[in-house]
């Protein structure tokens, strides 16, 4: 009988009929007209007519495709990772992150946020720094976050506001400068020596003096500490 003819291994088709050979990402190891089988996920192939699953090669570390992918370029990096589809994939570098497949870069942690990990899937992998300082987009240690303007402390540290009497223009961990003999400020966390204010007339202070009545009088004068 004509449906006695059944297709050989890698091709496919109803007994006794032409039968069509087995598409790039697909396989068939046993002659009938069973259909043929996937390349499974993770895998691919190019060729028509692949009679063995050895025929589906491996992506590239790091990389994942679909069932049934028929090039190499079906492989796309994994989160977490990148380069151009079908190639191998890097690891996102510490300070980075990626949350989806494919060839897209890496994003970089936010100004004001590190992260010490590669190969890293998400945003909230990246830590704050501390209370009043500041990193770099992409920073990768708790170190690159340094105090802000008006603060200051080691870098990576808690940040503690410059006194009264001090200021700080800069970010970083310089300390803070203080107010030159013969002004005074009141405030905290002060970010430039404009905030230095005069002492009254013929009245003196030390430098970094925090108050107005800091302010005295000079030799040859008298009257109330902050007072002309």
């Amino acid at each position: 009988l004509l449906t006695n003819c059944s297709c050989n291994k890698g091709y496919t088709g109803p007994d006794g009929v032409a039968c069509a050979a087995c598409i790039p990402g697909t396989y068939k190891e046993v002659n009938g007209s069973s259909p043929c089988s996937q390349c499974s996920q993770g895998k691919y192939s190019i060729e028509a007519g692949g009679i063995l699953e050895s025929t589906c090669s491996q992506c590239p570390t790091y990389a994942y495709s679909p069932d049934g992918s028929s090039m190499s370029i079906n492989c796309t990096c994994n989160k977490g990772y990148t380069g151009p589809n079908g190639m191998q994939c890097a690891a996102c570098v510490a300070g980075s992150y990626k949350d989806v497949n494919g060839s897209a870069p890496c994003s970089l942690c936010a100004r004001g946020k590190y992260a010490t990990e590669t190969a890293q899937i998400s945003e909230s992998v990246c830590s704050d720094c501390p209370s009043h300082a500041l990193s770099g987009a992409g920073s990768i240690a708790q170190v690159n976050c340094t105090c802000n303007e008006g603060y200051t402390g080691r870098d990576g540290a808690e940040c503690e506001s410059c006194e009264a009497g001090s200021f700080k223009d800069v970010n970083g961990s310089a300390a803070c400068t203080l107010c030159a003999r013969g002004k005074y400020s009141t405030a905290t966390a002060a970010i430039s020596k404009a905030v230095c204010q005069g002492c009254p007339s013929y009245t003196y202070s030390r430098a970094g003096s925090g108050l107005l009545t800091n302010c005295s009088c000079n030799k040859g004068y008298t009257g109330p500490d902050g007072v002309a």
